[in-house]
């Protein structure tokens, strides 16, 4: 089988196991539909009032988030094909809440402290993630 036709096909079992649970799948469309059109219209809005930000014009930060929610994308979908049985879709809604904790992180710290609180925050995490990662998981 040829390289389109092998990636067609996995498109195609794809789909097949997301419409096991229409509902969720018809639900995550629709939030992830209105999230993206949310976020691309407030850039969109912002670049219209203000022509470029520190040097930036809306296309580059337009390919710049198209990049950033195709990673998003990979990700979730491997995280998916690891998991089997009735807990997917609950495991990885959890973890989709989960990559958003760091960007409310940041958002506090900016609040609290601006530039000096973000930089606080990144130190701290650099520092703490060596022996954070050192930890073993338990059974």
């Amino acid at each position: 089988m040829s390289g389109p036709g092998l990636y067609w096909r996995y498109i195609v079992n794809c789909l097949r196991a997301q419409m096991l649970y229409p509902t969720a799948f018809l639900l995550r469309l629709v939030t992830q539909f209105l999230v993206t059109i949310v976020e691309f219209g407030g850039l969109y809005a912002l670049f219209a009032r203000f022509n470029h930000i520190r040097g930036w014009h809306f296309p580059e930060i337009a390919l710049f988030y198209g990049v950033y929610r195709m990673v998003l994308v990979v990700a979730d979908a491997r995280l998916q094909e690891r998991i089997a049985g009735p807990a997917r879709a609950t495991v990885t809604s959890v973890a989709n809440v989960v990559a958003e904790l760091p960007a409310f992180a940041v958002y506090a710290a900016w609040a609290m402290g601006g530039m000096p609180g973000v930089i606080v925050l990144v130190v701290a995490v650099a520092g703490a993630l060596p022996v954070l990662l050192r930890v073993p998981l338990s059974p």
